[in-house]
């Protein structure tokens, strides 16, 4: 995994790049998701493929299952990495319980701006569920319950026509946060 230069924030159109300075390797590719986690300080509850690894029970999940050679790992979480909006705050466990009851007011979901939406089908291309309608001089369209929240369509609109909406309990527990 190439971490020399990492982009933090929004994605690659409107990302800032960040230098990491480093070069990443594993026979395992959580072990990668682990480091990559630990480097931009991204709990683990946050990041699906190791959720979702760990809940079937695949390793490692965690920085102690990751044999680290040539870094120490207290040096590995970059001061201040700036996470995408698309990342909700973390509060302990009660929020690990809670989170699932309230999973939509803390989504940030992909919306597209009607009025620089041009149709040109970037959005539809790059969505890998297809839930991504484009109709000639019609602005792209939604399927929300197929939406994966990947914000790749978002990522690689040339038009920045697709803007990232944080859910109402989002919106409440980030007020006031830079």
């Amino acid at each position: 995994m190439d971490a020399v230069v990492g982009m933090e924030g929004n994605g690659p159109h409107s990302g800032d790049p960040r230098h990491i300075g480093l070069l990443l390797a594993s026979s395992n590719p959580l072990a990668l998701d682990v480091v990559a986690g630990e480097i931009m300080s991204l709990p683990k509850m946050n990041n699906p493929v190791l959720s979702e690894a760990e809940r079937r029970g695949l390793s490692p999940v965690e920085l102690g299952q990751v044999e680290l050679i040539g870094a120490d790992p207290s040096s590995l979480p970059i001061p201040g990495f700036k996470l995408p909006p698309t990342v909700p705050p973390m509060h302990g466990r009660l929020f690990s319980f809670v989170y699932p009851v309230v999973k939509r007011g803390f989504s940030v979901r992909p919306h597209i701006i009607k009025d620089k939406c041009l149709s040109c089908g970037t959005c539809r291309d790059a969505c890998p569920v297809g839930a991504i309608t484009v109709t000639d001089k019609i602005p792209a369209e939604i399927d929300e319950k197929g939406c994966i929240r990947c914000y790749c369509c978002h990522e690689m609109c040339p038009y920045e026509a697709i803007e990232l909406r944080q859910g109402w309990l989002y919106r409440l527990f980030n007020r006031g946060r830079a």
